[in-house]
């Protein structure tokens, strides 16, 4: 077990390495900071010119409760009272979020296993680590690397919110920034999972970002018809609004889809020549 551990930790910085020296995943960063850059200014300058216009005519600024205040009762009438109540820029950046960051995920990650195939380098490597060690230690440095990236963005998000509306302050950004940091890691699991699930398959890049996004439509089939109760819409929903029940299933149905993926390419993984 230590050896394992060992090998983890030092495979793991490797790759963290390795993820800032490659041309493609240096590109799809820049793009991505450059993207997020503008929608975190554009967002934060919206909420901002919107709270100004409502000041400037004596109007309060609308929050969940007042504005559904004659809405009556509707299920899911909590769960958007208490969105409303968020900064919208927040909820917003969330739901593109959602889909940028597994975009993201699929262009830098879809080689991750494929590409040392490819050049060779496994049965070396295998010479001195285990196949486990290896597996794992791929998934949890992009892992990190993700979940850092969104952490990052969030207080980014944070800290221009405050700085460009009078009306916001460090408490009123602390609840959705922390309920929104851990609400998108179980998805950030399951795309890096089906990511890494691809590329156990696929040897080349496009083959592996075929077989990326065509795995897709089963899940979608699989939370729109609900086949199984365990996953649903409801564990879209949770992402964007990490409350009660939606919360719950976001946690849990994206966890698990993300462990079978992880479970089936590790199997695939073992079985496959080097």
């Amino acid at each position: 077990m230590n050896l394992f551990l060992s090998h983890l930790w030092i495979l793991t910085l490797d790759e963290l390495s390795q993820l800032f020296t490659r041309k493609r995943a240096l590109i799809a960063f820049v793009l991505y900071v450059v993207m997020v850059g503008f929608v975190i200014y554009g967002f934060s300058r919206i909420d901002s010119t919107m709270t100004d216009f409502l000041q400037e005519r004596g109007i309060p600024k609308l929050n969940g409760k007042n504005l559904l205040a004659h809405g009556g009762n509707f299920p899911g009438r909590e769960v958007v009272s208490q969105l409303l109540d968020w900064p919208i820029t927040f909820v917003l950046f969330q739901f593109f979020a959602a889909i940028w960051m597994s975009e993201l995920i699929a262009l830098v990650s879809c080689d991750v296993i494929s590409r040392d195939r490819e050049r060779g380098s496994l049965r070396f490597l295998f010479l001195r680590t285990s196949r486990e060690a290896y597996y794992f230690s791929k998934f949890l440095a992009h892992f990190l690397l993700y979940v850092c990236i969104h952490i990052v963005s969030l207080a980014l998000l944070s800290l221009a919110s405050i700085f460009l509306s009078d009306g916001l302050s460090f408490l009123g950004v602390l609840e959705p920034f922390l309920s929104y940091s851990w609400s998108l890691i179980p998805l950030l699991a399951l795309t890096l999972a089906l990511t890494v699930f691809a590329s156990s398959l696929s040897r080349s890049i496009v083959g592996a970002l075929l077989i990326i996004h065509l795995l897709w439509i089963p899940v979608f089939i699989l939370l729109t018809w609900e086949i199984i109760p365990l996953f649903s819409w409801k564990m879209v929903v949770g992402i964007v609004a990490p409350f009660g029940q939606f919360a719950l299933m976001n946690g849990i149905g994206n966890t698990v889809l993300a462990l079978t993926f992880f479970v089936s390419g590790f199997l695939l993984f073992r079985r496959a020549e080097v």
